[in-house]
């Protein structure tokens, strides 16, 4: 019962993080914003985590992880009712930062807690049932903030975003209430400095990659409503479009173990990288919403796969008790990359165009599947992991 508490805390916070960035977007675009602005506006779910991931990840080492994930829960209910309240551009960045702060507590208390009450036979299946929650969450929570829209406003729209802050509290003082107990931290131990952890060469290989498909995908879920803009789609389609990549995710990970086994960790990445730099490169052809809906697919059974196997593979290379550390320094990388993402194709793409900056990216991931398949080549008996 602790890890369907888990679960549902996973699915709440995901779901809240992709809709508020949707929304956010199209209400920032209705308001009169251009590209390069609503590209600051999506980077600020970032700006906190990358600083404060290690530290929180050594908190949930230390204390466990269930008043954190309190913690993280409330500060979602106050970030989307501050657009409610008072809907303006200053609403619009409290409540990113704050999406973010909580996204980035949700993800690293919620891995913790899993790999905590999994034993080691059963923790790449459990993080990736995690995932797959997580992502049938991110998948639902834009077609229905889409639809919300088209209704009933967009200010409205962030008020029905409350229930889910609501329903992760509800699952941590029920079925949760002895979460902390089973994901207790370590015993005490000498530590080193993050950047230790950083100069193992393997560990900072894993960290790389794994940092990888976040920002694909958030860079995707920034160019989807702007896309959709130029060409006239209704807030309605624009979610269709984006939660089709996230159903995508889930589709994936129901096939996840299977893969694994035929193909092997390593390889499985390769192929990953190669499927989402192949979406990115045809995005630039798409005019109507069922060809885009057929790439968003592509996407998201290309971001699907990696997360869950990286997981397995970074938690083991983690030396023990600093789990939580690892997983804070991941998340560091991957808020610093996918935050400063935005802004930076943002403004690319308001002086060159989309085209040449989709295109970049699609390369960029072509060089990423390359390095998984070089070291699969090099470490044979890693793809017996994950």
């Amino acid at each position: 019962m602790q890890l369907l508490a888990v679960f549902i805390i996973g699915a709440c916070g995901h779901a809240l993080f992709n809709a508020s960035r949707m929304l956010v977007s199209l209400y920032a675009l209705q308001l009169g914003a251009g590209p390069a602005a609503v590209g600051i506006l999506v980077a600020l779910n970032g700006v906190l985590p990358v600083f404060l991931g290690i530290p929180f990840g050594r908190l949930v080492d230390r204390i466990g992880v269930r008043a954190p994930l309190i913690g993280c829960s409330a500060m979602f209910l106050i970030a989307v009712l501050a657009p409610f309240a008072y809907p303006s551009y200053a609403s619009f960045a409290l409540c990113g930062i704050a999406v973010g702060l909580a996204f980035m507590g949700g993800l690293i208390g919620t891995n913790k807690a899993v790999a905590a009450l999994s034993s080691a036979a059963r923790r790449a299946g459990q993080l990736g049932w995690l995932s797959a929650a997580a992502s049938l969450g991110g998948a639902l929570s834009p077609v229905a903030a889409g639809f919300a829209v088209d209704h009933f406003g967009h200010r409205v729209s962030f008020a029905l975003l409350a229930l889910l802050p609501l329903i992760a509290l509800g699952a941590l003082f029920t079925i949760g209430r002895k979460l902390s107990g089973a994901s207790a931290a370590a015993p005490r131990r000498a530590r080193g400095s993050s950047i230790d952890l950083w100069r193992d060469p393997h560990l900072r290989k894993l960290l790389l990659l794994s940092s990888v498909v976040p920002m694909a995908i958030d860079t995707y879920l920034f160019f989807v409503p702007i896309i959709g803009s130029q060409l006239g789609w209704s807030a309605s389609i624009t979610g269709v479009v984006i939660g089709s990549s996230i159903g995508a995710v889930v589709f994936a990970r129901v096939l996840l173990p299977m893969a694994t086994r035929l193909m092997g960790p390593w390889a499985l990445l390769g192929a990953s990288y190669l499927v989402i730099a192949a979406g990115y490169l045809i995005l630039p052809l798409i005019e109507r919403p069922g060809s885009m809906i057929a790439v968003a697919f592509l996407i998201g059974a290309g971001t699907g796969v990696a997360p869950p196997v990286l997981a397995s593979l970074l938690y083991a290379a983690s030396p023990a008790g600093r789990q939580g550390e690892v997983i804070g320094l991941r998340t560091s990388v991957q808020f610093a990359l996918a935050s400063s993402a935005p802004v930076v194709v943002g403004a690319l793409g308001a002086l060159l165009g989309l085209a040449p900056v989709l295109c970049a990216i699609g390369g960029g991931l072509a060089l990423a599947s390359r390095l998984a398949f070089r070291e699969r080549r090099g470490n044979p008996g890693g793809d017996d992991a994950g």
